[in-house]
Parts: structure tokens; C-alpha cells; sequence
């Protein structure tokens, strides 16, 4: 990771004056002619080289070469991020929330640079985008449905085109909105454009070998080889968890990379005041979550070696994030799920544990 930080005079009489005459929930807003807080960034070079396109697809060489690439972007995201609130530490997150628009700091600086080097919009740009839209949308309204959710990890989400799609070796992946996942063998950059236009139906398996369809039931009544166990299941939920503040919440099995895994993921929103007008925004913050599952095969069979009668746990937490993410991995593509078994806690720092179960 390489950038640089630029001092600026005045900064701490600026943001003194603004922080004594705002409250909580309200923001007074700044000139446009203020001196910023910068941070020069300039993208590594091992996320610049040996990275592809081909049809409007990133191509890796090989699943490790993918991973590789993917934790480095992720690890240079957060270094990034980490290294600027590490420089506001003294101060509360409402605060730290008004200096990050003085500073005009954006979060997001390591993955547009990935991506405008490579020449890519990708999916993680889009459902940004989507995401941008639906809270100036929801500006007087509780926020629902969100729309940045996807069955796809969030790792992959950033070498996905908008479209969901990436490309290992000669093997394309698609996996769409409502979890169905594609996975087109020998490059058949055909079998895709069809499917790109619509003609996506289930038969597409049988009438060409280059195509494997998995968690196909998501489109077909039974859902899963018994009716009470799923391929993909979906589950949301919201945490109103203080005035103007609210976490957005997912339980569902994502796609990563080759194979499926489960998911609890949350997202927090606050409402502030600008020009008048209350608005939601992205709250960074300190929070977590947990996932339970019982892991069973493509049979619903429970995989005993995951532990105690297949049960398998795991968490994750972050400090001063928008949002987190917990995967259990292990069932492989056939991974499925019981209603009722288990599920995800959603958690937030001096509040009581919001909870979803399958």
C-alpha cells in the first residue's frame, strides 16, 4: 500500500467550530472552498499484473491466482481505510462521521483505483450505485429491500463484472440475483451470450455439456432434493437498533469462487440532516456477526466431520466498517440448509444481539 498524507492548517479550528455547533443528528454544512484532508494513492503492482479480460470477464489462471488476487484487494482495502481512522482515533463516531465529509475521505479509494486501472465496472461498483440510488430514494421513508445484497461473496463481488460473471481458466461462473449459479466449461463464450439474452432456462443443461446449472431449484417448486432442504435460502431482516440508526441484515448461502457457503451479513444506515432535509447515509462503526449452521451434502446429508452432529460456527467483527461478514464454508457446491436450524446474530456494541434463523 502506498499514499501519502497531506497536513492542512487550520483543520482543527474548522472542525472545533463545526463539531460545537452540530448535533448528533444534524450536520451544518461547509463551504466547498475548504482545504481537504488527502490521501494520494497509488494501486500496488502486484494488483496490476497477470489479471486479464476477456468478452467483459476478469480471467484468472487458476483459483489460487484468484484468491491470491482477491485477499491482497481486500487487505489493501482495509489497510487503507484502517491507516485513516487510525489517525481519528479521539474521536466519537458521530464526530469521526462529520470529519470523514470535511476531509472529503472516500472509502472506497483502493477498489476504483482496481478497477479504473483494469478498465472494469464491476459488480461491487454497481450495487454501490444501486445502493447510492436507494438511500437518496428513501430519504423520508424506512429503508427496505435493500438492494446491495447479493448471493455472490464479497470478494468476488470485486472481480465480478456487473453482471455477476468471472472467469477461471477456461471455466466462466454467472451466478444471478436469485442465487441460480452457472458454470459454463471450455469457454463457451456462446452458451453465455444466450444466456445473457434471456435464454437462461433449466433445459440449457441438457442440451448443452459446456453448461452446469447448480441450486437450480431457487426456480422449480420443490426446492431442494426434500421440500425442507434448500439450496438457497434467503432470509432479511431489520435492526432498528437506535433512533435514526438501523442495521440491514441477510441470512443466505453464497456463491464463493467454485462452491457455496454460508452467510450472515449486516450493514448499518443513519439518518442525518442535510439542506434541510433528513437523509440516510453509510454509518461506520464497530459491530459483528455470528453463523450457526448445520452443514448437509447435495443429499441432505449432515457432513459429520464438520463437529458436533455437523454443526459448524464461526464470527467475524470490525471496527469503524459499514458493514460485516461471516461465511462457515465445507458442504462444497451441494451445500443446503434446514429452515429453522440455527442461524446468524447480528450484533452492535452497547445494544442488545439482533438475531435470524434459517
Amino acid at each position: 500500500m502506498i499514499f501519502k498524507t497531506t497536513s492542512i492548517i487550520g483543520l482543527i479550528i474548522v472542525g472545533s467550530i463545526i463539531f460545537s455547533s452540530c448535533s448528533k443528528e444534524s450536520v451544518q454544512e461547509t463551504s466547498k472552498q475548504e482545504t481537504r484532508f488527502t490521501f494520494d494513492y497509488e494501486l500496488p503492482s502486484d494488483l496490476t499484473q497477470g489479471i486479464t479480460q476477456e468478452n467483459g470477464l476478469m480471467l484468472f489462471e487458476s483459483e489460487k491466482f484468484l484468491n491470491k488476487i482477491t485477499l491482497l484487494l481486500e487487505t489493501e482495502n482495509q489497510n487503507y481505510v484502517e491507516a485513516y481512522f487510525n489517525s481519528k482515533q479521539a474521536l466519537s463516531e458521530d464526530e469521526l462521521d462529520i470529519q470523514m465529509e470535511l476531509d472529503n475521505f472516500n472509502p472506497f479509494t483502493v477498489y476504483e483505483a482496481f478497477e479504473k486501472y483494469h478498465s472494469f465496472y464491476s459488480l461491487r461498483a454497481n450495487l454501490k450505485s444501486q445502493e447510492d440510488d436507494w438511500m437518496d430514494s428513501s430519504s423520508t421513508d424506512e429503508l427496505d429491500n435493500n438492494p446491495s445484497f447479493y448471493p455472490l461473496s464479497d470478494k468476488c463481488q470485486n472481480i465480478a463484472n456487473e453482471e455477476g460473471e468471472y472467469m477461471i481458466g477456461s471455466t466462466i461462473y454467472r451466478v444471478e440475483s436469485d442465487g441460480l449459479v452457472y458454470e459454463i466449461k471450455n469457454a463457451d463464450y456462446k452458451a453465455l451470450e444466450s444466456i445473457r439474452c434471456g435464454n437462461s432456462n433449466l433445459d440449457l443443461k441438457n442440451t448443452n455439456p459446456n453448461v452446469i446449472i447448480h441450486r437450480e431449484e431457487v426456480r422449480s417448486s420443490a426446492n431442494g432434493t426434500k421440500a425442507d432442504c434448500k439450496s438457497y435460502i434467503r432470509r432479511t431482516g431489520t435492526y432498528n437498533y437506535a433512533d435514526k440508526k438501523k442495521m440491514d441484515c441477510i441470512l443466505d448461502l453464497d456463491w464463493d469462487v467454485t462452491n457455496s457457503a454460508a452467510k450472515a451479513k449486516a450493514k448499518c444506515y443513519k439518518k442525518v440532516k442535510r439542506f434541510g432535509n433528513w437523509k440516510w447515509k453509510r454509518n461506520w462503526t464497530s459491530m459483528g456477526t455470528s453463523l450457526c449452521v448445520k452443514a448437509r451434502d447435495i443429499d441432505c446429508e449432515i457432513k459429520i466431520q464438520f463437529g458436533d452432529h455437523g454443526l459448524k460456527c464461526n464470527s467475524q467483527s470490525r471496527n469503524w466498517a459499514y458493514f460485516v461478514t461471516c461465511h462457515v464454508y465445507g458442504a462444497g457446491v451441494g451445500f443446503r440448509v434446514k429452515p429453522g436450524e440455527y442461524g446468524g446474530v447480528y450484533k452492535k456494541s452497547g445494544y442488545n444481539d439482533y438475531s435470524i434463523s434459517w
